[in-house]
């Protein structure tokens, strides 16, 4: 699919704000890309080009984003700045200043051309890379249509404006699939055990519904964690899931570990997907050391204790190992 094939789909989820006309016009788009697309036209619709348990970042700001614009475009930063500043969009900004600029550069560009393009943006680091995150993002406006340049400069900023979540992209499998959401259970199955949009796109495009049969728990991918429902009351529980045994609840840190003992890796996931491993050196060592199986997947709570006394810690204690520096 061309690029600006890509965007024209996007303009018409963006001007849309019913969930339901979103998922239809979602599973319009998902029919038309083809199976080695479409999990890039997914992570490019979430402003990404990896899973969002991937720490791949593309490390631009609005500014520098400006700056590419204004160099692919040869604008006068401050005369860009005042109308930035009235149309208060960076991707309508630069839509509108392509519009009245003309450029021998101009392509019509694949979508994977693009991907591999942003790919090749947020692998930039070290010193000079501000400088070459901005020429590449440069080259692309200078040659893209003025539709196609609105949401090019949104995905490094992670702001396309399209308003949907990963739940709306579920439903739209189903409804590409079956033209409503009667598959939709078994894809959220999936999804719990893989939570990568991108991955379950490519799947279902290939193999259709049965090709679910294969996710399973893969290392280093995270499992969805289940979370606590709340009720009013024991008899509330009691009624609902019968007979059961109570347990203090720990203030900590959830987690889910994975180990690789041939690699000697190990990776810690929160909650919300992040990898948190740089916060917990002193349990990758226990991990490392104490794990003797060649891989696992553990899940369980990360709680600060007093070594001298043996109490656990208040969970202000505990958080203090969000910060960066000087954990050990």
């Amino acid at each position: 699919m061309k690029f600006s094939q890509f965007t024209k789909h996007l303009e018409k989820i963006e001007n849309v704000s019913s969930r339901l006309e979103i998922t239809r016009l979602l599973a319009e788009l998902l029919k038309e890309l083809h199976a080695d697309e479409i999990a890039m036209g997914l992570y490019l619709m979430q402003g990404r080009v990896a899973p969002l348990f991937d720490s791949i970042e593309f490390g631009m700001a609005e500014k520098s984003v400006a700056k590419s614009a204004i160099s692919a475009m040869n604008i006068e930063k401050k005369y860009f700045d005042t109308e930035l500043k009235k149309i208060g969009d960076i991707g309508l900004a630069v839509e509108h200043f392509k519009h009245q600029f003309t450029s021998f550069d101009q392509a019509d560009l694949e979508l994977d051309f693009v991907f591999k393009q942003l790919v090749l943006l947020a692998e930039q680091n070290g010193a000079g890379s501000q400088e070459r995150k901005s020429n590449i993002l440069a080259h692309m406006i200078r040659q893209l249509d003025p539709l196609s340049t609105r949401y090019l400069v949104r995905i490094p900023l992670g702001a396309l404006r399209i308003g949907f979540s990963d739940m709306t992209v579920l439903d739209a499998f189903s409804w590409m699939l079956t033209g409503g959401k009667s598959l939709r259970s078994q894809i959220e199955q999936a999804y719990h055990v893989r939570p990568d949009i991108g991955f379950l796109g490519a799947v279902l495009k290939k193999k259709g519904v049965k090709g679910l049969g294969v996710v399973a728990p893969t290392l280093f991918t995270p499992i969805l964690m289940m979370r606590a429902e709340r009720l009013s009351s024991g008899v509330e529980i009691i009624e609902k899931i019968g007979s059961c045994s109570i347990e203090p609840k720990y203030d900590g840190f959830r987690l889910q570990i994975h180990f690789a003992k041939k690699d000697k890796k190990v990776k810690m996931i929160s909650r919300n997907l992040e990898d948190v491993s740089h916060m917990f050196p002193d349990l990758v060592k226990a991990v490392s050391m104490g794990v003797h199986a060649d891989e696992a997947i553990i899940e369980g709570e990360a709680i600060g204790f007093d070594p001298k006394t043996g109490q656990l810690l208040p969970f202000q204690e505990t958080t203090k190992r969000k910060r960066k520096h000087d954990i050990e």
